[in-house]
C-alpha cells in the first residue's frame, strides 16, 4: 500500500511536469504508473482486510470502578479527578459503522480512550475492549457513576454518547439522562 501511495505521488508530480513540457508521448507512461499505483493501493489494501493500523498492546491492567481508577501499581480516586473522559468506539470483534452499504467492518476494540487530570496533571490511556461482556461491564461502572452524581463525559467518534447510545445534542442527553432515571 505504502509502495502505492508513494507511486502514486511520483505520477502526479510526473503528469504536472510532463504537461508543461507538452511530452504527449509520456504521457501514457505516467497515466500507466498511475494505474500501477493505484493497483498496489488495491492489493495493499486487500492483503491487510483494511487494517492499516497496528497497535501495540502492553501488559499495564486499567481497571475503573465508580469510586477509582487503577493504572498498573497507581490508583487515581475519582473523586479528585478533573476532566474525565471516555472515548469508547467499540469491544474487539464488534461491528462497526458502516463506510459502504454493502459491507461493514470489524472494530479492533483498540481505539477506545480514557483522559482525566489529577492535581493538574494530564492523563491519556489507550485501552482494549476484549469483548462484548467487557463493554456492558464498562456500562454498568457508568450507570453507578451516573448514579452517584459522578462528572464525567462518555463520547465516541460521532460525539456524546449516554450509555453508549449516540446523543445527537445536548437536549437529547439531558432527555436519555431522565430516562433512565440519572437526571
Amino acid at each position: 500500500m505504502e509502495a502505492g501511495g508513494a507511486l502514486i505521488f511520483c505520477t502526479i508530480i510526473s503528469l504536472r511536469m510532463l504537461h508543461r513540457l507538452n511530452a504527449g508521448v509520456y504521457l501514457m507512461f505516467a497515466l500507466l504508473g498511475l494505474g500501477g499505483g493505484i493497483a498496489l493501493l488495491l492489493i495493499g489494501r486487500r492483503r491487510t482486510n483494511g487494517g492499516m493500523l497496528h497497535h501495540e498492546v502492553t501488559d499495564t491492567d486499567l481497571v475503573v470502578s465508580s469510586e477509582r481508577i487503577v493504572i498498573g501499581d497507581q490508583v487515581y480516586p475519582i473523586s479528585e479527578m478533573q476532566d474525565l473522559d471516555f472515548w469508547v468506539e467499540g469491544y474487539y470483534g464488534m461491528t462497526g459503522p458502516s463506510f459502504r452499504p454493502t459491507r461493514r467492518h470489524r472494530l479492533d476494540g483498540m481505539e477506545n480512550k480514557l483522559h482525566f487530570k489529577v492535581n493538574g496533571e494530564r492523563h491519556l490511556y489507550q485501552f482494549l475492549l476484549e469483548d462484548l461482556l467487557s463493554m456492558q461491564q464498562l456500562g454498568q461502572v457508568f450507570r453507578q457513576m451516573y448514579a452517584n452524581r459522578t462528572l464525567f463525559a462518555e463520547r465516541n467518534r460521532g460525539g456524546q454518547t449516554f450509555l453508549f447510545q449516540q446523543a445527537r445534542s445536548k437536549k437529547e442527553l439531558e432527555t436519555m439522562k431522565k430516562e433512565e432515571g440519572y437526571a
